[in-house]
């Protein structure tokens, strides 16, 4: 495995992402407003566990967000810097999405010091890149009295709560759009498949995971996975620049 292999399969990683983001999920999240001569500022709440998954999403997203024209947000409600996301494969005709990234962490507190640890890698990555860092931990619930014995259940429904309310929050501008950004690739696409045609699910359901869907009872959520159509090797096999400080400036 050479460093041009390397360089070849992260060009095409990139790409698979960026066709998605662009070709998919921007235009069910924008809809109408595609027909606008301008489009609106996106918010990408990007959910960032500290695994190759997820850090190989905000190595393609901030790698796709030209950081050379960024446009900062002096109003008072100002919560980040706003970039052009860039689209190496062609150019969409007269179509600019605008970004503001955003990062989520979850820290569930179940692994000691390997939880702290992986806290403390994203929020290093995030504080390199100059990207708002966000993180919601599993003693917070026992403050707002919210405390429920951990399971994966229930921290599953903690996690999409607690998305929901940040993603509004950063979204409530006149005009702004916004969707949580997680790192399912096409690996646990076939094994939702596969764990349907185990439950005896009829033929015409058996569906993977879709790249976009709004949550239900609540369209102003949505959640996005632009890795579907990427398995778990082909990033993985990666260099280990992918898991290292990503999208940083140079000269900074």
């Amino acid at each position: 495995w050479s460093a041009k292999d390397d360089k070849q399969q992260n060009k095409i990683f990139l790409s698979k992402i960026q066709n998605s983001m662009c070709d998919t999920i921007f235009p069910n999240l924008l809809d109408g407003d595609l027909e606008n001569d301008s489009c609106p500022i996106i918010v990408l709440l990007l959910a960032v566990s500290g695994g190759c998954d997820s850090i190989a999403l905000l190595h393609a997203i901030m790698k796709s967000l030209d950081r050379k024209h960024e446009i900062e947000d002096s109003g008072i409600l100002s919560t980040g810097k706003y970039y052009m996301f860039q689209y190496s494969d062609r150019k969409m005709t007269g179509r600019d999405f605008l970004c503001e990234p955003h990062v989520v962490h979850f820290d569930h507190e179940q692994r000691g010091v390997e939880s702290t640890g992986d806290r403390a890698f994203v929020e290093d990555i995030c504080r390199t890149i100059e990207v708002p860092f966000h993180c919601y931990s599993w003693d917070d619930t026992v403050a707002e009295g919210e405390s429920r014995p951990f399971s994966q259940e229930v921290a599953r429904d903690w996690r999409r709560s607690k998305l929901g309310e940040l993603l509004k929050s950063l979204a409530t501008k006149k005009g702004r759009r916004g969707t949580i950004l997680t790192a399912h690739h096409k690996d646990d696409s076939n094994e939702t498949i596969l764990l349907k045609l185990l439950r005896g699910a009829h033929i015409t359901n058996l569906s993977g995971i879709e790249p976009f869907a709004k949550q239900s009872g609540d369209e102003d959520i949505s959640f996005a996975r632009p890795m579907l159509d990427v398995t778990h090797h082909s990033f993985s096999v990666l260099s280990e620049t992918i898991r290292q400080p990503c999208g940083a400036k140079s000269g900074d």
